[in-house]
């Protein structure tokens, strides 16, 4: 049984190790990042709240059609 647990062990230590030694991905070139912008735009109608819909009354628990919440 423990070279079974052994091998088991190494596929686990290699399982994490391995990602840590590898990286995430290819290397990219700061110039690909793109830029930070750092001013918020003036977007017409931003300052206005959406108006939310009239939602009616909620059906009551002994109508039929009534599913839950």
């Amino acid at each position: 049984m423990l070279p079974r647990r052994v091998g088991w062990s190494a596929v686990v230590a290699v399982g994490l190790v391995a990602p840590l030694l590898w990286g995430c991905g290819p290397s990219i070139d700061k110039d690909d990042l793109g830029t930070v912008v750092e001013e918020v735009p003036e977007v017409p109608g931003s300052d206005e709240p959406f108006a939310m819909p009239e939602l009616g009354a909620p059906p009551p628990p002994d109508d039929p059609d009534f599913e839950g919440f």
